[in-house]
């Protein structure tokens, strides 16, 4: 059994980090003894778990809707691979629209227009 120090240490956290992941659903209620959180190897793996998809851009609901808490989104290889496309697909999407968006910032800086009203890239 860890402590909530000893299991944020190990995780490279802060102990808020994990009374808020447990707080947002993503983690069970800890066990308590003696008034003190206890965790176990289960739990440093959700919380690694959880450390690795924030960093690829999952977002709190996100883990909570995909079921961190039990990680069944994650138990099987199927599962994990369907998520995982679903994730890649919303980042292509949000890529897309940056690119989108960065081209359009592109036309403007070589903007050759007299003035504002006279742009033909404002009004597109």
């Amino acid at each position: 059994m860890l402590s909530i120090g000893t299991l944020a240490k190990k995780a490279g956290l802060a102990s808020s980090a994990i009374r808020y992941y447990e707080k947002a659903g993503l983690l069970p209620r800890a066990e308590r003894r003696n008034g003190q959180r206890v965790y176990d190897a289960d739990d440093l793996l959700r919380i690694s778990l959880i450390v690795k998809a924030r960093k690829l851009g999952w977002s709190i609901g996100e883990l909570r809707r995909a079921g961190a808490l039990a990680m069944p989104a994650f138990a099987t290889p199927a599962l994990a691979k369907n998520e995982l496309a679903r994730k890649r697909a919303a980042l292509k999407l949000e890529r897309d629209h940056i690119d989108a968006r960065l081209s359009a910032i592109d036309g403007l800086k070589d903007c050759a227009c007299a003035s504002l009203d006279a742009c033909g890239h404002l009004r597109a």
